[in-house]
């Protein structure tokens, strides 16, 4: 009991203790709330069991150290929204929020958390993808090339000067389909 006592008060004098208002709500005009939902277990060790970020960089995993994290989020500049205690299984939520975050810087961390993450998951290489979507597309010039999520299914999507896309499966490179690009460049003649 006196650990858990501990962990509260540190929970929430790192946190700075403010606790109202609604942690989607809006920023100023041009601005976001960046948001970081938080279980952890209620001890001996107080330990992460659930971790998400809504525009955020700031990471976490299942067993960092609670303590450790809220430190860096408090460093970041995120204030406690607000805190509850799970009846149940006794772990505790927590809500973070970091005010006027800008929308353009918010969505490149976003994407690029989503790049490294499409990256972990590709088998193959970039260069290993155009390769095969040429075999494809023998006469026509590689004008993009990256990794995407096509429905849970991490591929490259390789563009042509020609209009055409190629999807080949980033895990075992077999071509997944030939498409006309999005932009609508294909050859009209």
């Amino acid at each position: 009991m006196k650990r858990t006592f501990i962990f509260l008060t540190a929970f929430l004098l790192l946190a700075g203790g403010a606790m109202a208002g609604n942690p989607f709500g809006t920023a100023s005009q041009g601005d976001s709330q960046d948001s970081v939902f938080m279980e952890c277990t209620s001890g001996p060790d107080y330990t992460v069991t659930s971790f998400r970020s809504f525009n955020g960089t700031i990471n976490a995993v299942p067993g960092d150290d609670c303590v450790k994290v809220v430190k860096q989020l408090m460093a970041a500049g995120y204030r406690l929204e607000a805190l509850s205690q799970n009846s149940v299984s006794g772990n505790y939520f927590g809500i973070f929020v970091k005010d006027g975050v800008n929308e353009k810087e918010a969505k490149d961390a976003n994407e690029t958390q989503e790049s490294q993450y499409l990256a972990s998951k590709a088998k193959i290489t970039k260069d290993q993808a155009i390769s095969i979507a040429k075999t494809e597309n023998p006469n026509a010039n590689v004008i993009n090339a990256q990794l995407e999520d096509e429905n849970g299914q991490v591929v490259y999507g390789i563009e042509f000067d020609n209009g055409l896309e190629v999807k080949v499966d980033a895990i075992d490179g077999k071509v997944i389909c030939t498409e006309q690009s999005d932009d609508g460049e294909a050859n009209d003649e």
